[in-house]
């Protein structure tokens, strides 16, 4: 808390008036730098895509390459703990939002489209693939090729109808 009070030109007591703790100001910069990282990828995804599977798993693949890529997250991730990351980034929080927020144009491309699947909610859905990507994402043995087949294979039946 020192160094952040020190680079904030705060004094100690004024950074506490806003974070409780060290831990919570961890997470608030984790949280901050996934919003970031959700915002990078709507600018990329391509949502007119012919094949809207492809682009699908494309959008995928890019949010764990750039998660991978991001050295400040990677800085946050290993500040907060295994089991607090995971909680964190998987449960309901804002992850959740930038999550859903990020897929939501091809959400809504594949329900209209009628290829998405229809007997679970779209929350629970984005709650899944979350909870996939946190799975996912950490697999450094596997390289993006080996994830895009993984993709295939087991998210997009899991994602769409047909």
């Amino acid at each position: 808390m020192e160094d952040v009070a020190a680079a904030s030109g705060m004094s100690r007591t004024t950074v506490y008036r806003y974070v409780s703790s060290r831990e919570e100001l961890i997470e608030l910069s984790l949280m901050a730098n996934v919003r970031e990282l959700g915002e990078r990828l709507q600018r990329e995804i391509d949502v007119d895509a012919p094949d809207l599977r492809a682009s699908f798993v494309d959008a995928l693949i890019a949010s764990i390459k750039v998660t991978r890529e991001n050295v400040e997250f990677g800085y946050l991730a290993e500040a907060i703990g295994r089991v607090e990351l995971a909680q964190t980034l998987a449960g309901e929080s804002d992850v959740h939002e930038t999550v859903a927020s990020t897929l939501q144009p091809l959400i809504d491309r594949a329900r209209n489209e009628g290829l998405l699947r229809t007997d679970v909610s779209e929350h629970e859905l984005v709650a899944w693939i979350q909870g996939t990507l946190v799975t996912w994402t950490p697999r450094v043995d596997l390289d993006y090729p080996a994830l895009h087949r993984a993709f295939e294979k087991f998210l997009l039946p899991a994602v769409f109808s047909r």
